[in-house]
């Protein structure tokens, strides 16, 4: 006899756990060699929700060879913070412990446009030290200001350069032994596979940096020759080098961690839509190319209790043959064929899911070429989460979500590590605490003896930007330039082109402006010929030594 109490039970969803066979995250949890899990898909799926709830469970579980429980950073790398939204916190770039339920685990929201931005300041400051305005992009001052500003831009246009610095930064963490794992909640599905194609986009252009330093410095050499030397750039020279060989070292170890199949997993986290689905085959798909191993697709918001036809047909009889409660019992019926009609929609979308070839580890049969058994063999776990009718947000909402992927018995023990903080944790915090503390009395200490010389400095500036004190280059270099110009080869050369006496015109009012013409066909081999000949000669400085003997003198 259909009754409304029965009727309420029909149309609520089911909170099913992670019990069916496979359908949980245990082997991942218990993985003791885990040190890195990455949680990407499209974007509204629930991804942030779900990596929180896999970081809880992370620093809930214990070590095995330890025997205490992890210490786990959860790390969003996405542009649009959530993590502060999911667990009812604020987050910043200081890694904060979810007290007093998750002792162990501590989350952070990383700007990746600050990080850049940072960064970019970095080559602004290299221009300063050769004296260039890194803001400008003209062509004036010889064209080193301009192509420092062009790589900032590219630097800054890469696709997935500002998550890639951030994961960089990120993995400091793990190095300094204060974490067991990290888990990072990643940007979106598009975010990620630009990230994949980083490393080989970013070495295109560090060549094309590196291959702008013999220029560079050929450059800088040439106007030291005008001022007898003023000015070493060796210092800026080695903070270049040494800049490149950090984007180096960084993009390795990038790369490194997100291929280690040992060390990191790769979890997509998807709704049983067309679009879902098919956006995480895709991203199944360049995983497996790039040799990125994913373990887990969490399939979220089924709807776990519905009617089958037979039983709605039922119902529907049952309804139109009593008059009582019949609005009611109206209004149940309506819920439960909207509920059974996802719960068809779902069926068929979750079993292309579970039989396509990418979670089955098989080739394309579009693309054989696409084995996807690069990155591994195993087919991957496909983990059921059920539609709730609640929301998950706040600590103790997370906490009870992240029961559902994991089986029973890990989940009873997780329970009793709830609100226990590892001595690990203790002892960690303490030293950071002691470590914050000593930071912040040298920086007072630096800042107090920076204080009298940042003024002379600023002093030094000023003059220097009203035409006070500093080398006159363009003065030295007029006089010079007309010596060099009496070469009978050079002169023979502006007698055959006119356009390179408007060079010389403007090269004694700027020395550096004979670099911005390097590029020119028309004007080069005069430039790269007087370069020469100025550099076989040496050069008259304000100290006034004598330069060595060259064609000028004879």
């Amino acid at each position: 006899m259909w009754t409304p109490a029965l009727l309420a039970c029909l149309v609520l969803p089911g909170l099913v756990g992670g019990d069916a066979a496979g359908n949980n995250m245990d082997a991942l949890i218990q993985n003791d060699n885990l040190k890195f899990v990455f949680v990407g898909g499209k974007g509204g799926v629930g991804k942030t929700t779900s990596s929180s709830a896999i970081a809880s469970q992370l620093s809930l579980a214990m070590n095995r060879s330890s025997g205490q429980n992890r210490r786990v950073l959860l790390i969003s790398t996405d542009p649009a913070h959530s993590l502060s939204d999911a667990f009812r916190m604020k987050f910043s770039n200081v890694p904060t412990a979810i007290m007093p339920d998750l002792p162990n685990l501590e989350v952070m929201e990383v700007n990746p446009s600050e990080i850049m931005k940072k960064e970019l300041s970095g080559w602004g400051e290299l221009a300063k030290e050769l004296g260039y305005d890194p803001d400008d992009n003209s062509t004036e001052n010889g064209g080193i200001g301009e192509k420092i500003h062009s790589f900032q831009q590219w630097l800054s246009g890469v696709p997935g350069i500002d998550e890639a610095t951030a994961l960089s930064s990120a993995i400091a963490h793990i190095e300094s032994g204060r974490y067991d794992m990290i888990v990072f909640d990643t940007a979106p599905t598009g975010h990620t596979l630009k990230l994949l194609e980083l490393p080989t986009i970013l070495q295109v252009g560090l060549d094309k940096l590196e291959s702008w330093q013999a220029t560079l410095w050929g450059y800088w050499e040439m106007v030291k020759g005008f001022t007898s030397g003023s000015g070493d750039s060796s210092s800026v020279k080695t903070k270049v080098a040494e800049k490149l060989k950090e984007y180096k070292a960084s993009i390795a170890r990038v790369a490194t961690m997100i291929t280690d199949q040992v060390r990191t997993r790769f979890v997509v986290v998807c709704i049983a839509e067309y679009l879902s689905i098919s956006e995480t085959r895709r991203l199944l798909s360049e995983l497996d190319r790039f040799g990125v191993l994913a373990s887990h697709v969490i399939v979220n918001q089924l709807v776990t209790d519905f009617l089958e036809d037979s039983e709605l047909d039922a119902l529907e009889e049952f309804i139109q043959s009593t008059d009582q409660n019949k609005p009611m019992l109206q209004k149940a019926l309506a819920a439960t064929k909207l509920t059974s009609a996802r719960r068809k929609i779902q069926s068929k979308y979750l079993g292309d899911l579970k039989s396509c070839p990418e979670v089955n580890r098989q080739p394309d049969p579009e693309e054989p070429q696409r084995t996807n058994r690069k990155a591994g063999i195993d087919p991957l776990g496909v983990l059921e989460v059920p539609l709730l009718p609640r929301e998950v947000t706040g600590p103790t909402e997370i906490l009870r979500f992240s029961h559902l992927l994991v089986g029973k018995t890990l989940s009873d023990l997780s329970e009793k590590s709830v609100g226990i903080e590892s001595e690990r944790s203790k002892q960690a915090r303490e030293a950071e605490a002691a470590e914050a503390a000593a930071q912040a009395e040298a920086d007072a200490k630096k800042k107090k003896s920076e204080a009298a010389p940042g003024r002379e400095r600023q002093r030094q500036g000023a003059d220097k930007k009203n035409g006070k004190g500093g080398p006159d280059i363009a003065g030295k270099a007029k006089g010079l330039i007309d010596d060099l110009m009496k070469d009978p080869e050079l002169k023979a050369m502006i007698d055959a082109n006119p356009k390179l006496a408007d060079v010389v015109t403007e090269v004694k009012s700027n020395p550096m402006a004979a670099m911005k013409y390097m590029s020119d066909p028309a004007v080069s081999p005069f430039v790269e010929k007087a370069m020469g000949k100025l550099m076989g000669g040496g050069g008259f400085g304000g100290s006034g030594k004598k330069r060595k003997k060259s064609k000028l003198d004879l």
